[in-house]
């Protein structure tokens, strides 16, 4: 899952350093841009991971007691 996340991530993070580049900022300034988007998307799909994971849990004594199926 982890590298679904990651790999989800990175595409948006590259086309934005590849605008930021295409804009005429500096390689700096696009890898900054790079950095922190993919960082931001990252965080974002982790938390949306970790709450659809939390979301399929049994929620009550009832499910818990079930077997799975």
């Amino acid at each position: 899952m982890g590298f679904i996340i990651v790999f989800a991530a990175a595409i948006p993070a590259y086309l934005a350093g590849g605008a930021a580049l295409l804009m005429g900022a500096g390689w700096l300034m696009a890898l900054a841009v790079l950095s922190g988007t993919g960082l931001a998307l990252a965080i974002i799909f982790t938390l949306i991971a970790l709450t659809l994971d939390a979301l399929r849990r049994p929620q009550n004594e009832e499910e818990l007691a079930q077997p799975v199926r």
